[in-house]
């Protein structure tokens, strides 16, 4: 019998140009922010000729992320992380995923503020 293999993709340092934050300064241009994030299948992708029909691409998923939240502008991470995990969830072939939301330089004493939020779908 055949091992399954169980396969968790990790998209790192998506880079975003979105304003964000409350700070009158942080309103007017847009900042990069970057987006990591995780996910599963609901079934693994059968590995067969090396062909992508067999699972979800993961550049299909980047730019409906990219798409989505640079059109829009926040005030809070946390915003960030709810809408970009709903973009990711909205794929039917995705169980399970993790976002982090990476704000670099907010002020001049911390490198970055970073937030995490996880989900499935049914």
């Amino acid at each position: 019998m055949k091992e399954l293999k169980k396969f968790k993709f990790i998209v790192n340092n998506l880079a975003i140009k979105t304003i964000v934050g409350c700070n009158a300064a942080e309103r007017k241009r847009k900042k990069t922010i970057f987006l990591t994030y995780t996910y599963s299948l609901k079934k693994n992708p059968v590995i067969i000729n090396d062909d992508l029909k067999n699972t979800l691409n993961y550049q299909t998923l980047a730019y409906a992320l990219k798409t989505n939240l640079e059109k829009e502008n926040f005030y809070l991470i946390e915003t960030i992380a709810e809408k970009a995990l709903a973009i990711i969830l909205g794929f039917p072939e995705i169980k399970k995923a993790t976002v982090k939301i990476i704000k670099p330089k907010p002020f001049k004493e911390v490198t970055s503020v970073d937030i995490k939020l996880s989900g499935k779908n049914k």
